[in-house]
């Protein structure tokens, strides 16, 4: 499928009051991105390419959009691309991959992550974001994009605040293979960003918890339980000794009989 997001390509949330600005002053907009060998770049425009063409006259919409690389980002005010640590316009990169992304704004600063990493900070954005269009430039039709669990937050709220909130933060970022305990390769920015937590707050104590999905039959998820365990030892995977004991607890229930989880529910509650 051709889509061409430098011509407004894109797809956009399907709402009632599109026309308007229906985005708050503070925001966060995250999905996951999954690039190939060879693959092109994805476009998060702050605006509906669709229905707000008019509604901002002192800022184009085409010029409110932020570019995504496998490696790096780069948004129309500034367009040199700034890059994930250890990578450069001169690396060659033909590793396919999942990356999450994350855009969080705040009345008028914009903060850009690649996984674990802050990849632009903008302390004044200069105009308003009212909407929101995702696409994948691939006008030629040469190469796939593929995005999954996107999600549109009111708030900039860092896990670390939430945690001070609500006593607790979750996380849908976790993954395993399918009726295995691996963790999925994808899952390390999240985990990377959460043992980033817990170092920079060594007073923290934390105990991880998983569920099974609700695919399957009860014997095989009262098994896969387990996977929890591989939950609490995600921080030996970034080569890195957790400051906190986590208590991995390898929760009995799984998400078709738990009361509180729900259909394919994977995450880390701490």
């Amino acid at each position: 499928m051709k889509c061409n997001v430098n011509g407004g390509g894109g797809i956009i949330p399907l709402l009632k009051n599109s026309t308007s600005d229906y985005l708050p002053e503070e925001f966060t907009v995250e999905f996951d991105a999954y690039f190939e060998e060879k693959s092109s770049s994805y476009v998060l425009t702050l605006a509906d390419n669709k229905n707000q063409l008019k509604l901002d006259n002192s800022f184009p919409v085409a010029d409110k959009w932020i570019r995504f690389h496998k490696n790096g980002a780069e948004y129309k005010q500034d367009i040199s691309t700034k890059f994930y640590p250890g990578f450069s316009n001169a690396t060659i990169d033909k590793t396919a991959k999942w990356r999450h992304i994350a855009v969080s704004f705040n009345i008028r600063a914009l903060k850009v992550y690649l996984d674990d990493v802050r990849i632009l900070n903008i302390p004044n954005l200069g105009y308003n974001p009212t909407g929101i269009t995702i696409g994948y430039h691939n006008p030629g039709a040469t190469t796939s994009g593929y995005i999954k669990n996107i999600r549109i937050a009111k708030g900039a709220v860092p896990l670390y605040d939430k945690f001070l909130t609500d006593g607790k933060f979750v996380t849908t970022g976790i993954k395993f293979d399918v009726n295995k305990a691996t963790i999925k390769p994808e899952s390390m920015g999240t985990i990377n960003y959460v043992v980033k937590i817990m170092q920079d707050h060594p007073e923290l104590r934390f105990s991880v918890e998983g569920h099974t999905d609700s695919d399957g039959d009860d014997a095989s998820n009262l098994k896969l339980s387990s996977r929890a365990k591989a939950g609490g030892g995600g921080g030996e995977k970034v080569g890195t000794a957790l400051p906190v004991k986590a208590s991995a607890k390898a929760n009995q229930w799984p998400a078709m009989i738990h009361p509180r989880a729900k259909h394919r529910t994977e995450g880390l509650n701490s």
